[in-house]
Parts: C-alpha cells; structure tokens; sequence
C-alpha cells in the first residue's frame, strides 16, 4: 500500500512540474525595433524574444533571446552581427510586438531597466501577433494590448534595455 502511495505521489509531482513547464513554454513575447517611427522608412534593428524565432533572423535583422522575467542592455547587443561596432542602444523609436495573453514588455531608457527615467510597459490582453507601435511616448489601450508610457525626457530614439515578463 506504501509503495502505490509513493508511486501516485511521484507521478503526480513529475506530471505536475511537466505540465507547468508545457505550459509555461508555450507562453512567450517579443519585441522587433525599428530605428525610425513605424509608417517611415522604418529600419529594423533587431528581435528580442522569449523563445525561438516567429519570424526570420539576418545579419540585418538580429534574433536575441532574453529569458522571461530578464532584462537585455542594448548595450551588449550589435545593430548588425556581422559588424564589431554600434550597439542598438539609443536607435528604436518604434516597435512590432507579439506574445501570449498575460505577458508584458517593457522598454526603458535605463540600460539597467530602472524605472527613474523613461519606459514603456506593453502588456498583452490577448493573445496577439504582429502588433505595430509606431511610438514608444503614447499610451493607448484595446482589446488586445494596454500600453503605458511614464514620461520623463522622451523614449523614442532612446530604447536602452529591454525586460520580458
């Protein structure tokens, strides 16, 4: 009887931790910048995601993959890998969006994600893919996404870290 006991108990919490990490997988967000205010000339300048790639990466279009609840510096990361200067900190000035309901991005002025100066906080309602911002320094809010911009000195052209929540 103490054996089946132990057996239920220990496929129970094994099913139970795969479960939450099948589902905690399939929950994700990314961000692709772009150096200009969508609807311009709009210059990509990198993806950053949670998980794998929804869309094609290049050596002009960077894939980065930041782990949930993880802030990038923009600092660490290359417009263009396959070049060994500019970082994308300072360039996005707007942004196209994807991620599961419940997920928020943020983007901040602070390379270390602080919130004293500047950020936006992108949080998903719905389940969306391929939602355009054309800038960071508007709050807006619909059915599928709440965007809250907290002012300090202007965000566009000022992107500097990015966190994935």
């Amino acid at each position: 009887m103490k054996i089946k006991k132990l057996l239920f108990v220990a496929v129970a919490v094994v099913g139970g931790t795969l479960f939450s990490k099948a589902a905690n997988a399939q929950a994700f967000a990314e961000i692709q910048l772009y150096e200009n205010n969508f609807g311009d000339i709009s210059h990509p300048c990198g993806v950053f995601g949670s998980i794998a790639a929804t869309q094609p990466a290049n050596a002009n279009n960077p894939y980065y993959s930041i782990a949930l609840g993880g802030t990038a510096n923009l600092k660490n990361f290359l417009l263009h890998p396959t070049a060994s200067f500019t970082s994308i900190n300072d360039r996005a000035r707007s942004g196209k969006v994807s991620g599961t309901a419940g997920r928020t991005i943020t983007v901040f002025d602070s390379p270390d994600g602080k919130t004293n100066d500047d950020y936006t906080v992108i949080q998903f309602k719905t389940t969306v893919t391929g939602y355009y911002l054309d800038t960071f320094e508007k709050n807006y809010e619909d059915s599928n996404v709440k965007v809250t911009y907290v002012r300090k000195n202007g965000l566009d052209g000022k992107v500097s870290a990015i966190r994935i929540q």
